[in-house]
């Protein structure tokens, strides 16, 4: 039987960005501008969620972070 491998999250085609209150700040834009570059930078996907601390919310995007990791 084949063991099975950890997933390696860099090796993901996706870049997590979760904050509960960044969008309140006047740099929002510009931070989101550098993680989206960033992300692209790296032939990755940026998946951003504001929860508003929102726990549901955050328990429901990480869920689909680590989805998208395995």
């Amino acid at each position: 039987m084949k063991k099975q491998e950890k997933s390696n999250p860099m090796n993901s085609g996706v870049f997590g960005f979760v904050t509960d209150e960044i969008a309140t700040t006047p740099y929002a834009v510009k931070i989101f501008e550098g993680a989206q570059d960033t992300a692209w930078s790296k032939a990755k996907l940026l998946l951003m969620a504001n929860t508003k601390d929102d726990l549901a919310l955050e328990r429901n995007v990480s869920i689909v972070l680590r989805h998208e990791n395995r």
